[in-house]
């Protein structure tokens, strides 16, 4: 096995030269899904495997702005639409989809969806209340579907 350190939007290989991507808090969070999804599709050799970790949604809604302070129960940003998070005081960009959004995105990429796994926290308090501001993970096959042109992605994002 070969471990390929590199830019997750822009692969220096041809297509079909891998059997396996994966991403821990790596592409999935700091690269524009839009871009490295379709990437990932065209690296990947019929049939192979991408597997990738991100943070749960819910605690993207819910994180505050101010640094150091806490997810809250309350929705700090809207549900749906979310894509690129900037951080006040913080250098860099998040990314982050919708549940929905990220099936129809790894779909439209040629993505056979295997499982999407929402991990749950332990009970909590009286009223056994969970947690669900962990992160999840998926993973699928790349059938032989063609991956979109990088302009319909942007059509998506109205940015034309």
């Amino acid at each position: 096995m070969t471990l390929i350190h590199g830019n997750a939007e822009q692969v220096p290989y041809p297509n079909a030269s891998f059997d396996l991507a994966t991403s821990e808090y790596g592409a999935c969070l700091w690269a524009d899904p839009y871009r490295w999804v379709p990437e990932a599709a065209r690296v990947l050799c019929p049939g192979g495997g991408l597997i990738f970790l991100v943070n749960s949604v819910l605690l993207t809604l819910c994180a505050p702005e101010e640094d150091g302070l806490a997810a809250s129960d309350r929705l700090l940003r809207p549900a749906f639409g979310m894509y690129r998070i900037e951080w006040p005081g913080d250098a860099g960009v998040e990314f982050h989809l919708s549940h929905g959004d990220w099936l129809r995105l790894l779909r439209r990429s040629g993505f056979e969806i295997e499982d999407l796994i929402e991990v749950q926290g332990r009970k909590r308090g009286r009223l056994g209340i969970r947690s669900s501001l962990c992160s999840g993970h998926a993973s699928g096959r790349r059938g032989d579907l063609e991956s979109p042109a990088p302009a319909d992605d942007d059509k998506r994002r109205g940015k034309e």
